[in-house]
């Protein structure tokens, strides 16, 4: 009975996901808005008085030991001050650019890009190496860590007046039930415009679309994506 007591015990501690690297911070891109200090769900960011000589009375510092990987305070800094070691600000902006370019030029129908958090509606089964949607190859996805690392401008890629895409999609975990803490709550609060950093006021709404769904909500995601793309083709006519 003690042993299988401790086996059920250990169960969590054996299976919980491996923590990813800790965040980096370039020091010389900081301007010490403390943004991602208040953004962090777990203190693993502080401010100190600036050592470097920059014309800035803070810098961050970070606490690897507390940092979850989730990619939150990303979302809070607009200077490319941070960055996950395994997924820089750099390359995912790239990805999000090249990713929309393709789809505007390639679709036939309204293109959508999906920004996808991975502890949402799971869709890595159904999403090809070219990150494409299977059998919706008019969506291409974005995966995050957390949706709370969606930053302003990377949501303002795709409708760049030289890509021009006609929505975007972005599938968050349920509200309330974030793996990162409050994830979703900042994004929410970014786009709809009582956070810093802000969504632009003058992106167009109605082509953005947020829902939040869990990881077994696959088939409610695709039906939600559906029914987003015919209000895009409406809105064409």
């Amino acid at each position: 009975m003690v042993a299988a007591t401790l086996i059920a015990a250990s169960v969590p501690w054996l299976t919980r996901s491996r923590r990813g690297p800790a965040v980096r911070l370039t020091l010389e891109n900081c301007t010490g808005c403390e943004l991602c200090m208040e953004d962090c769900p777990y203190q693993a960011i502080y401010m100190r008085k600036r050592t470097d000589g920059m014309p800035y009375p803070l810098e961050a510092v970070i606490v690897p030991k507390r940092c979850a990987s989730c990619g939150i305070c990303m979302g809070s800094c607009d200077y490319n001050a941070l960055d996950l070691p395994d997924m820089t600000e750099a390359d995912v902006k790239a990805r999000i650019r090249a990713l929309s370019k393709e789809l505007k030029e390639e679709g036939e129908g309204p293109g959508v890009l999906v920004f996808a958090c991975a502890k949402g509606a799971r869709l890595d089964g159904f999403t090809g190496p070219d990150g494409r949607l299977k059998g919706r190859e008019w969506a291409g996805v974005v995966s995050l860590p957390c949706i709370g690392m969606l930053q302003p401008s990377m949501l303002s890629i795709p409708f760049e007046k030289s890509i021009g895409l006609d929505g975007v999609f972005v599938s968050s975990c349920r509200q309330g039930d974030c793996q990162y803490r409050k994830g979703d709550e900042w994004f929410t609060g970014r786009l709809h415009g009582y956070r810093p950093p802000l969504v632009r006021k003058s992106i167009d709404r109605s082509r953005i679309r947020t829902v939040y769904l869990s990881s077994a909500e696959e088939g409610e995601f695709f039906k939600l994506l559906d029914e987003f793309r015919s209000s895009l083709a409406d809105r064409r006519e």
